[in-house]
Protein backbone atom coordinates (compact mmCIF):
# COMPACT_ATOMS: atom_id res chain seq x y z
CA UNK A 1 0.00 0.00 0.00
CA UNK A 2 0.96 3.22 -0.74
CA UNK A 3 2.46 5.97 2.52
CA UNK A 4 0.84 9.00 2.15
CA UNK A 5 1.86 12.39 3.06
CA UNK A 6 -1.15 14.65 3.68
CA UNK A 7 -0.14 18.93 3.80
CA UNK A 8 -3.19 20.85 4.84
CA UNK A 9 -3.19 23.87 7.01
CA UNK A 10 -6.08 23.27 7.96
CA UNK A 11 -6.30 20.81 10.87
CA UNK A 12 -10.35 19.93 10.39
CA UNK A 13 -9.69 19.35 7.03
CA UNK A 14 -6.63 17.15 7.44
CA UNK A 15 -7.94 15.26 10.14
CA UNK A 16 -11.08 14.11 8.11
CA UNK A 17 -8.87 13.18 5.10
CA UNK A 18 -6.36 11.17 7.12
CA UNK A 19 -8.98 9.57 9.30
CA UNK A 20 -10.46 8.56 5.78
CA UNK A 21 -7.24 7.27 3.98
CA UNK A 22 -6.28 5.59 7.38
CA UNK A 23 -9.77 3.45 6.82
CA UNK A 24 -8.80 2.19 3.63
CA UNK A 25 -5.77 1.03 4.94
CA UNK A 26 -3.19 3.73 3.52
CA UNK A 27 -0.18 4.93 6.12
CA UNK A 28 -0.61 8.42 6.52
CA UNK A 29 1.42 11.20 7.84
CA UNK A 30 0.48 14.76 8.19
CA UNK A 31 2.49 18.04 8.10
CA UNK A 32 0.78 21.52 8.18
CA UNK A 33 2.84 23.44 5.97
CA UNK A 34 4.97 22.99 2.96
CA UNK A 35 8.22 23.47 4.90
CA UNK A 36 7.45 20.67 7.28
CA UNK A 37 6.37 18.35 4.39
CA UNK A 38 9.87 18.82 2.51
CA UNK A 39 11.24 18.52 5.77
CA UNK A 40 9.61 14.97 6.13
CA UNK A 41 10.38 14.32 2.48
CA UNK A 42 13.34 14.99 2.14
CA UNK A 43 14.03 12.37 4.82
CA UNK A 44 12.15 9.47 3.51
CA UNK A 45 10.74 10.16 -0.06
CA UNK A 46 11.29 7.32 -2.73
CA UNK A 47 8.44 8.24 -5.46
CA UNK A 48 6.36 11.73 -4.76
CA UNK A 49 2.69 12.11 -6.56
CA UNK A 50 1.02 15.46 -5.97
CA UNK A 51 -2.27 16.83 -5.44
CA UNK A 52 -2.01 20.14 -5.10
CA UNK A 53 -5.75 22.10 -5.31
CA UNK A 54 -4.70 25.26 -4.01
CA UNK A 55 -0.69 26.35 -5.63
CA UNK A 56 -1.25 23.83 -8.64
CA UNK A 57 0.37 20.67 -9.01
CA UNK A 58 3.43 22.66 -11.16
CA UNK A 59 4.17 24.74 -8.94
CA UNK A 60 5.04 22.19 -6.29
CA UNK A 61 6.36 19.85 -8.94
CA UNK A 62 9.15 22.68 -9.41
CA UNK A 63 9.47 23.83 -5.67
CA UNK A 64 10.66 19.93 -5.06
CA UNK A 65 12.51 19.39 -8.14
CA UNK A 66 14.48 22.50 -6.84
CA UNK A 67 14.80 20.45 -3.67
CA UNK A 68 15.83 17.13 -5.11
CA UNK A 69 16.55 17.58 -8.47
CA UNK A 70 15.40 14.01 -9.42
CA UNK A 71 11.82 15.26 -10.14
CA UNK A 72 10.63 16.48 -13.43
CA UNK A 73 9.10 19.66 -12.98
CA UNK A 74 7.13 19.25 -16.25
CA UNK A 75 5.75 16.22 -15.82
Amino acid sequence: MTDILMVEDSSDIAMLLCDFLRAKSYTVSEAGTGERALELLSATAQSLSFLTPSCGAATAKARAAAVWGFISAGN
